[in-house]
């Protein structure tokens, strides 16, 4: 999820590690769309003055809904990579093993921090979002 441009760019840092993680492949490719997704949404925000405030309403569920699914995907790839990474006792393979799935410890530290991150985020931003329809509903 994209919560800033500069975390964005931070993100799109992590692209060097693209071929870095055979453990689970999807994990450089998420942290380079969660680099692209914020800078995306700014971008094709509410540009014209004179949409309706239920044009802004409907891109900013998108968005929403947008984020939820990716983070949820995120952390079906990060996660279940960190716990494989964290039993074999946070260490890469061997170079005398074959078929060795493993993941830059660096990409795979920052994926869990910035995944955790989206979900602390998330929870903030619908927490405001439900708390403002709320009160603009009971009015």
């Amino acid at each position: 999820m994209g919560f800033s441009p500069g975390l964005g760019l931070s993100l799109l840092s992590r692209a060097v590690y693209i071929y870095d993680c055979s453990l689970q492949s999807m994990i450089p490719i998420s942290m380079i769309v969660s680099g692209l997704l914020p800078v995306f949404l700014i971008v094709s925000g509410n540009r014209n003055k004179k949409e309706s405030k239920f044009t802004g309403f409907l891109c900013g569920l998108i968005a929403l809904l947008l984020n939820i699914v990716w983070t949820v995907a995120e952390s079906a790839w990060v996660y279940p990579a960190w716990d494989t990474w964290k039993s074999r006792g946070n260490v890469s393979c061997a170079a005398s093993e074959m078929n060795c799935k493993s993941c830059n410890e660096a990409l795979l530290k920052f994926a869990v921090a910035m995944v955790t991150l989206d979900w602390i985020f998330l929870a903030i931003i619908t927490t405001y979002i439900f708390c403002v329809v709320y009160t603009q509903l009971s009015l």
